[in-house]
């Protein structure tokens, strides 16, 4: 599985392991790709890669305390997910007091919080040059691909507004 587990918030990630590749798959191999080192200690086997290459393979007891690359990367990870703890705990402090907070001050900071995240988009005209167009039709075999395209296109485009002409008539 390619790192099921990034996609889905922490409580789904625990219950998708618990309940489906600990649960239902328990007994069968299971090789999980995966950057969710929480979960490495439920591993039977852990292969340890370093720019694409194989470092280590051994259990996590085994790799934790013995392969000094993978130490490290435990010992980064752990403050990371510190940080992140802290982050959850103040976002939970916030919800905390804001049913406190008056409805028109909550209202003006959101206001606020909404100009700050926006801001003005750019609009770019001609920004793809047609040498990038000729390489993409050419990459498609042979540049004679654009007139069949154009041809096919334009049979489709008959075919679905007589469709619509006549099957809106009734008799």
């Amino acid at each position: 599985m390619d790192d099921p587990l990034s996609a889905v918030d922490a409580s789904v990630g625990k219950k998708m392991m618990d309940e489906a590749i600990c649960g239902i798959l328990h007994g069968k191999c299971r090789i999980l790709a995966t950057h969710q080192l929480h979960v490495l200690d439920r591993c039977d086997r852990i292969i340890f890669m370093v720019e694409g290459k194989i470092n280590a393979i051994g259990t996590y007891a085994e790799l934790s305390t013995t392969n000094a690359g993978f130490i490290e990367m435990l010992a980064a990870t752990s403050s990371h997910d510190k940080k992140e703890k802290q982050d959850e705990d103040e976002e939970e402090a916030i919800e905390e007091i804001r049913p406190k907070v008056s409805r028109k001050a909550t209202q003006v900071s959101v206001h606020e919080a909404k100009k700050d995240l926006m801001q003005e988009e750019e609009r770019q005209t001609n920004a793809i040059k047609w040498s990038v167009y000729k390489e993409y039709w050419t990459a498609s075999g042979t540049i004679l691909n654009v007139p069949i395209l154009a041809i096919l296109v334009s049979l489709a485009q008959g075919m679905c507004h007589d469709v619509t002409k006549y099957g809106t008539e009734t008799n």
